[in-house]
């Protein structure tokens, strides 16, 4: 495991627990209920993956399963938000679900390049809830 990977993985921890605790401290319906499910997606993969046990070698079924049920849930909540930001976040989640399906067609993909892929959506999606979450709080700022 290289070096680059696990300053990469602890930045992420720490960018995912930040954002979610302020989203879930100080955001609104919207922003509360992504926080949420992301962490518990987040924590289900982790299960799965090691579950499966396969590191990327072959295709994350299991990893698939869950990305599948969070991209539902962030479809309900892209239909019922008056907001713009949680269609974002789907869409994020919708391409990193999605290199499930291409690792799963294309067998000869590298590990190492769905290793890459796979994971990289998440920053833009944890981007979104905290651009999101910031817009919410001036948002309820200024009608104060």
């Amino acid at each position: 495991m290289s070096l680059l990977f696990v300053a990469v993985s602890i930045f992420y921890i720490f960018a995912a627990l930040g954002i979610c605790a302020f989203a879930l401290i100080r955001g609104g319906r919207d922003e509360r209920a992504v926080a949420a499910g992301y962490l518990v997606a987040a924590a289900a993969s982790w299960i799965a993956a090691d579950i499966q046990n396969v590191r990327y070698h072959e295709p994350q079924y299991l990893v698939m399963m869950v990305d599948l049920c969070f991209l539902a849930f962030l479809l309900l909540i892209v239909q019922r938000s008056r907001r713009f930001w949680p269609l974002w976040v789907a869409a994020a989640h919708l391409v990193g679900t999605f290199t499930h399906v291409v690792r799963i067609l294309q067998s000869s993909m590298l590990a190492e390049a769905y290793a890459s892929v796979q994971p990289f959506w998440a920053f833009p999606m944890l981007l979104a809830l905290a651009v999101g979450t910031f817009h919410n709080r001036s948002v309820a700022n200024a009608r104060n």
